[in-house]
């Protein structure tokens, strides 16, 4: 009857009511009040003595015993008959260092350590509850070496085993609670080095706004360096629990979560967050390959003075039309919106008629702002850009405009626009001391609707994904491995049906929710860092024989500028390619560039010499290819005598000659000659 991993229930008789006991075992009792469970877990917690007992909690029914995989009962535990009881077996518990990537900006789940360690998992980004400054949380054995750091000591991101070294510190070790018998968290926490190399969130999880009350059977989630993303539920809680430190070293830790989401060693640190929810029940710093430990939230949060935050993530809206009017902006102060871009208009034929009035009110309300474009392909760039001036006037941005990319015509003509509005829209800023315009797209339009290009990571990057995920950069293909850009600046989470528009102060249900990096509000608001001033010089490389003119011609270019090519070849040569960077015939100066303009002699006559061939068909098309589906480009008449260049025989019933680059007739096609030669 009994299973492993499964429960079964056995009535009091005269067998032995442990004799085929293997994983798990309940009495048939009557369950008994949550307060009777708490006062016989205080009661026999000392069975946690016993070498083969792991840990002591509880669960719904009664206790929760985790035990080696031999373990045999004991007379004490024989005659234990107080309520029901869950025996669980597996491995001892060990405390998770070990080893990844490096990241910037940082967040949760990813690699750190204390720079003596080998690595473990930063948790999250939390807040002193006294001073509001963002701290690094994670473990004691992770960042302060098991109560051997000293205040100060270097963080590194990733951790030593995964390659970090002393120019990879992202803390200083800060706080932590001292890992002892008796002891109710493993957690420590650092100051940042930088405010602007860190975001607040967990890989794969999001923000998490709220801690929770863990209880047993709750669906759970955790995000950590080795084993990433992992699901289980929650087996005990209020547990004591034997964690072993390395040799000779361990300590029984109390009032634990013992969860079945399964980990490794490198996931000490983890968040441990419910499903659905989001929210944070604690960090996991224990495991034994089966089950894990984890420290409770609000045990953390105690003993550390620290409490969880969305800042210093900021909000930042856009809007338009849609969202109706503006009533009251302070509401967008009090949910941490810190920038608002406006709808101003799109191609060249449509003005937001709410534009006027959403500015006026925000620049009233002193809310930084800026416009953004909607990028119509069929549009010259320099028609929207000319429009968006007219309607723009000599208003004044308080942070670079952005454009809106996510309509598409061909490839070839969504690269052009974009790139030449682009660097229309960063001359303007220059011009106006701000730092180059925001991109604003989808990774799903973008990968596949605009050419790679190395000038895109110029152009701040504010990309939109609906959902509560964080980037996983080397995991996720389509938005997260950004194939133009290292990371986002602004990652615009929330739409659509979010009914969050009052609360920011507008009539309309949905809005537009970006967060920003720690850094964005120095960045772009505070000016620490400058805009580009300088101007940028154009070389013209050739490759063969052939010449290019351009326009303008200048000895010098500021940055934004556009600059079309015209490649001229040399007798007897004809032109091949553009290097990368050129599109449509322009290029978009954003630094000192350099063109390559690529010429190829024309192939030289077949046998020393080029023979005349006569045309013997009143008409005869001229394609680009030796096919009949190849583009035709022109057409011969009767009695026409061209150069054969090239022949190229198909079959006894088809021949093509080669009167041109890209240029072929055929000569004989189902056996009926077409060209006569040599005459």
């Amino acid at each position: 009857m009994s299973r492993e991993g499964k429960e079964f229930q056995m009535k009091e008789n005269k067998m032995n009511p442990f004799k085929k006991m293997r994983n798990r075992v309940i009495r048939n009792f009557r369950r008994p009040a949550q307060e009777d469970i708490h006062a016989l877990r205080e009661k026999h917690e000392h069975w946690i003595d016993k070498p083969e007992v792991f840990a002591v909690g509880e669960n719904n029914n009664g206790l929760v015993l985790f035990v080696s995989e031999n373990w045999k009962s004991d007379n004490e535990f024989d005659s234990y008959s107080a309520s029901p009881i869950t025996i669980i077996r597996g491995k001892p518990f060990t405390a998770y260092p070990n080893r990844q990537a490096k990241n910037r900006p940082i967040f949760g789940g990813i690699s750190i350590g204390h720079h003596d360690i080998s690595a473990g998992t930063m948790s999250l980004l939390v807040r002193d509850k006294t001073t509001k400054e963002p701290l690094i949380l994670s473990n004691n054995h992770v960042i302060c070496n098991i109560n051997k750091g000293v205040k100060g000591d270097a963080i590194l991101q990733p951790g030593t085993h995964d390659g970090g070294q002393q120019t990879d510190v992202v803390g200083y070790l800060e706080r932590w609670a001292v890992l002892k018998d008796g002891a109710t968290i493993d957690a420590a926490v650092a100051k940042l080095s930088s405010e602007s190399m860190a975001r607040v969130g967990v890989l794969g999880f999001g923000n998490t706004h709220e801690a929770g009350e863990p209880f047993v059977g709750q669906l759970v989630k955790k995000s950590g360096r080795t084993t990433g993303y992992t699901k289980g539920k929650i087996l005990a809680t209020n547990a004591s629990v034997k964690v072993g430190y390395g040799p000779n070293t361990a300590y029984t830790l109390k009032d634990q979560i013992i969860t079945d989401a399964y980990s490794e060693p490198g996931d000490s640190g983890s968040t441990l967050q419910e499903q659905g929810t989001n929210k944070f029940l604690g960090i996991l710093f224990a495991g034994n390959g089966a089950q894990s430990i984890i420290c409770k939230a609000q045990n953390i949060f105690d003993q550390l003075n620290v409490e969880l935050t969305d800042l210093p993530n900021k909000l930042v809206l856009d809007v338009s039309a849609y969202q109706g009017d503006l009533l009251d902006i302070n509401k967008a102060k009090a949910q941490g919106v810190v920038a608002v871009f406006v709808k101003i208009t799109q191609g060249n034929y449509y003005f937001n008629p709410k534009f006027e009035d959403f500015w006026a009110k925000l620049k009233a309300g002193g809310m930084p702002c800026a416009p953004y474009i909607f990028i119509d392909p069929v549009v010259p760039a320099l028609a929207h850009f000319n429009h968006f001036k007219d309607c723009f006037g000599d208003k004044v941005c308080d942070l670079p405009p952005m454009f809106d990319c996510e309509k598409s015509t061909n490839l070839e003509q969504n690269t052009a626009v974009i790139q030449q509005l682009a660097g229309l829209l960063d001359g303007w800023c220059a011009e106006h001391d701000l730092l180059p315009p925001f991109d604003y797209t989808r990774m799903s339009w973008w990968n596949p609707n605009v050419k790679p290009w190395s000038g895109w990571k110029r152009y701040p990057l504010m990309v939109a994904r609906y959902d509560t995920d964080l980037p996983e950069y080397a995991d996720d293909p389509e938005y997260l491995k950004y194939r133009d850009w290292e990371k986002e600046e602004l990652w615009q989470h929330s739409a659509d049906k979010n009914m969050r528009g009052r609360e920011m102060g507008f009539n309309c249900n949905s809005i537009d929710i970006s967060y920003a990096d720690m850094g964005f509000v120095d960045k772009y608001l505070n000016g620490v860092i400058p805009p580009p001033h300088d101007d940028y010089t154009l070389t013209i490389n050739i490759v063969g024989n052939g010449t290019v003119s351009y326009t303008p011609n200048q000895s010098t270019y500021h940055s934004g500028d556009v600059v079309t090519l015209s490649a001229i070849p040399a007798t007897d040569w004809y032109f091949t390619s553009w290097s990368s960077n050129v599109l449509n015939g322009t290029v978009s100066i954003i630094s000192d560039t350099i063109v390559t303009a690529t010429f190829t002699q024309n192939e030289p006559p077949p046998n020393g010499g080029y023979m005349k061939g006569k045309v013997i068909i009143s008409s005869l098309n001229v394609r680009k290819a030796p096919n009949t589906s190849a583009t035709i480009v022109e057409s011969l008449k009767l009695g026409n005598t061209p150069e054969i260049l090239e022949e190229k025989v198909v079959s006894t019933k088809e021949k093509w000659c080669r009167i041109g680059w890209n240029q072929w007739a055929a000569a004989l096609y189902n056996g009926v000659v077409y060209i006569q030669y040599p005459i």
